[in-house]
């Protein structure tokens, strides 16, 4: 399997591009707002509450108050992303796959092997020989985790 622990998870760059995607689309509403509330209040003769006030604030306060309120929305949806599609941890010992407050853990005897295979993660049954309907694990990044069996796809194809 494997010598020493590996944890397959988001890479925190793409995190940390979410939160800075989130302050620069916050920067951007500060000199966007005003004219947007105006010509929604021309227009519809209304305009939301929220644009309203950001619409109200000085562009002095706008910028750094919007820039924030873009950072803070960033991480909101950058730590949604990261719990939804949670990290497998193999070891030595065993896998570990954590997702949001949940975990579940195989032990090492129960698991033959473990590659990738381009973009997904194969977990390998002791149990599974090449040509037999054993069955594969694949776990692809984003965290949608599926179970094949290779019998039915033979069966598939024959169709």
């Amino acid at each position: 399997m494997t010598e020493h622990t590996e944890t397959i998870e988001i890479p925190s760059r793409w995190t940390t591009g979410i939160h800075v995607a989130g302050a620069v689309l916050g920067f951007a509403a500060a000199f966007v707002v005003g004219p947007l509330a105006h010509w929604l209040l021309g227009l519809a003769g209304t305009a939301p509450g929220p644009l309203r006030l950001a619409a109200s604030l000085p562009t002095m306060w706008a910028i750094p108050i919007l820039t924030v309120a873009g950072l803070i929305a960033g991480h909101v949806i950058a730590s949604e992303w990261q719990k939804e599609n949670g990290a497998t941890t193999v070891a030595p010992e065993g896998m570990t796959v954590t997702r949001g407050d949940e975990s579940s853990y195989v032990p090492r005897d129960q698991i033959d092997g473990v590659f990738t295979d381009g973009h997904d993660l194969v977990v390998v049954e002791p149990s599974e020989q090449v040509g037999e309907g054993g069955q594969l694990g694949r776990a692809r990044p984003g965290g949608a985790y599926q179970r094949r069996r290779r019998r039915h796809r033979r069966e598939q194809a024959h169709r």
